[in-house]
């Protein structure tokens, strides 16, 4: 017998060159892979940049409300921050925090009170108007939400010494000088919602409702 025919053929040195080859593209492709999977995953995990000016300011504040919670300014602007963010309830908790820590702070209850009142909670409103008052005794924007919340239920009297009290503090107030010509023709004293109508044009000429007014009172 041939003794060649016995002998182990040796690999073919092309096959051997293919198989590092192959295992060289694995190595590649799992790294690809890799790479893609963490990219995805930074991509979904990465916290979304604030795009406006509101967001920034929120997690402006948020922070340093973290940072210092004694800090009640800016707890103050992350009450307003939450509101804006259609967030009232957590406004409402700022707010409360504030309040607690500082109890007479007139800003606190006054933005207190403008949720209530944008929520239909009129009651809770007013009693934070007051109490406005009573550590504040010259905020004429308390008067002047009173006013309108008085106007609004109808109750022309109450409404009416609101805004006058608002007028005793801002005398200049175009505003609130037409709303209290309304609350005095509503209340049927026309002479004096002329008076107050024509105030108003003194300090804005131009206030196209207290013009009409006047024409609808005049004819």
């Amino acid at each position: 017998m041939d003794s060649s025919t016995d002998e182990i053929l040796p690999k073919s040195p092309r096959r051997k060159t293919d198989t590092i080859l192959l295992s060289i593209i694995v190595v590649i492709i799992l790294g690809i892979l890799v790479f893609v999977g963490l990219s995805i995953r930074a991509v979904i995990l990465k916290p979304k940049a604030p795009r406006t000016q509101s967001e920034r300011d929120y997690y402006q504040y948020l922070a340093q409300v973290k940072k210092n919670p004694k800090n009640l300014e800016a707890r103050l602007h992350l009450a307003t921050a939450y509101y804006e963010r259609d967030e009232p309830d957590k406004a409402i908790e700022e707010l409360k925090t504030i309040i607690r820590q500082k109890p007479k702070w007139a800003p606190a209850h006054y933005n207190l009170a403008m949720i209530y009142l944008r929520q239909e909670n009129v009651d809770a409103g007013i009693k934070e108007l007051k109490e406005i008052i009573k550590v504040q005794p010259q905020h004429d924007l308390a008067y002047f939400q009173l006013g309108r919340i008085y106007f609004d239920e109808k109750d022309y009297k109450k409404s009416i010494e609101a805004f006058k009290k608002s007028l005793e503090i801002t005398p200049e107030a175009a505003d609130i000088h037409y709303e209290l010509g309304l609350a005095y023709e509503k209340n049927g004293q026309d002479d004096l919602a002329k008076k107050e109508y024509k105030s108003t044009l003194v300090y804005i000429p131009d206030h196209k409702e207290a013009k009409e007014a006047l024409k609808r009172l005049e004819k």
